[in-house]
């Protein structure tokens, strides 16, 4: 029912794309106008399947980190299925088992909004290429599993 994914990209690859706003979203986070925390937006009122702090006891319980413990988070708040958590668990211990370099170059523990990486570091964009790749394959594996 369900699919999450995360993918980080170098910022010169995102540039050389092209201008579309559709590819904002990969260096800039979403617009203004989309964003849905923005000061006295109309929003939906939409109930959280599950409070953000048992989410977030859940999700450390099975021991996830970085951008995989912030989507188990977002996950649960939003549907309520456990489940989420023990993915959140096996993506990251996959992403550990599968590709152990790009698991040290890109978990850095980032738990707390907003989350935002340094995209101008040239570091960060070997980093992030690395990643990708990785992340890409992690993809395809899991894939496979369910074929």
């Amino acid at each position: 029912r369900y699919l999450t994914v995360i993918v980080t990209m170098p910022e010169t690859l995102v540039e050389g794309l092209g201008g579309d706003d559709e590819q904002l979203l990969c260096v800039q986070g979403c617009p203004v106008s989309e964003r849905l925390d923005r000061p006295g937006a109309s929003l939906p009122s939409i109930r959280p399947a599950m409070p953000k702090e048992e989410a977030t006891i859940l999700c450390k319980k099975h021991n996830v980190t970085d951008y995989y413990l912030d989507s188990c988070i977002f996950d649960l708040v939003t549907t309520g299925d456990l489940n989420f958590s023990v993915a959140a668990q096996t993506a990251q211990r996959d992403l550990w088992s599968y590709a152990p370099q790009a698991a040290r170059a890109t978990l850095k523990n980032c738990t707390q909004p907003p989350c935002v990486w340094d995209l101008t570091s040239a570091a960060r964009r070997q980093e992030q290429s690395s990643a990708l790749t990785a992340l890409g394959f992690l993809v395809f594996i899991l894939l496979c599993r369910h074929w």
